[in-house]
């Protein structure tokens, strides 16, 4: 991002224009290690999953969404754990949601992004 924020900033200023900052590329550190444990705790149940509903070509979801959250993004990463949780169908108890609900108001997500996995409470 920064060396886009470069070029982008060089072509600004050809026209007199100020430049842009560069995002940050990880608005959120304080929210990875918590979301490193989810998945930590979700664990192979979720591979396991997706091998029940036959999801072929499925790569090893676990390790795909901790290097998610360890090398790009926790918010991306939550993200995608719980559009898998739905694609796979995964319980989860009472616990496990109210913590889910608490990283996405940390997330500063809307009220109905982690309620879409409210029905997977067993």
């Amino acid at each position: 991002m920064t060396l886009v924020a470069d070029l982008a900033n060089g072509r600004l200023a050809e026209f007199g224009r100020p430049p842009v900052m560069a995002p940050d590329p990880n608005p959120y550190p304080e929210c990875r290690q918590d979301v490193l444990t989810e998945i930590s705790l979700i664990g192979e149940a979720v591979n396991d999953a997706a091998t029940k509903r036959e999801l072929n070509g499925t790569p090893d979801l676990h390790r795909s969404l901790h290097m998610c959250a360890e090398e790009i993004s926790p918010d991306l990463a939550f993200r995608c754990l719980l559009r898998v949780l739905v694609t796979v169908d995964l319980s989860i108890d009472r616990q496990q949601y109210a913590r889910f609900v608490d990283l996405g108001a940390r997330f500063s997500y809307g009220d109905f992004l982690v309620s879409t996995i409210e029905f997977l409470i067993e």
